[in-house]
């Protein structure tokens, strides 16, 4: 089981969500209080980041293990 940390990359590179300042509401149906989950197991829930609305169109979502030092990272489209 690992931990992982979500981030979204805006059109010009900026990355959103890495900072308090980024994440700053309560959000409903939180996605990281789902618990813990095991191999082939889903989760869904709701992420709220700050970003900046021009860097919306072609934004990305990164999601990369959480204190991990291997440096993998997945990216998934917004739509």
């Amino acid at each position: 089981m690992a931990a992982v940390h979500l981030a979204i990359v805006g059109c010009a590179g900026n990355t959103f969500g890495t900072s308090m300042d980024d994440c700053c509401r309560m959000t409903p149906d939180a996605l990281a209080s789902t618990g813990e989950l095991f191999l082939d197991e889903n989760v869904s829930g709701n992420v709220y980041v700050s970003m900046d609305s021009n860097q919306v169109d072609g934004a990305t979502i990164r999601i990369e293990e959480s204190l991990s030092f291997e440096g993998t990272q997945a990216f998934c489209a917004l739509y």
